[in-house]
């Protein structure tokens, strides 16, 4: 029993995570610096970001940035 509770407890946390991970460099539209993403409430959000920088978004933690092109996300 307390494998199988243990099995379906780390296949969660596996799913979630890559939800998360997903998100980092997910949809986020640049264009002249500006970028959009979608919040999980529906409403849009719009920040900038300077040149050589990516859009980067975590919905799920309320994160809204940017990034460089070497490291991603990080």
């Amino acid at each position: 029993m307390l494998r199988l509770v243990s099995a379906l407890a780390l296949a969660a946390a596996v799913v979630f995570s890559g939800s998360i991970v997903s998100g980092a460099m997910s949809d986020a539209v640049a264009g002249k610096g500006v970028c959009t993403k979608k919040t999980i409430g529906g409403k849009v959000k719009k920040w900038t970001c300077k040149s050589g920088q990516i859009c980067c978004s975590m919905p799920l933690l309320g994160y809204f940035g940017c990034g460089s092109k070497t490291m991603g996300c990080l």
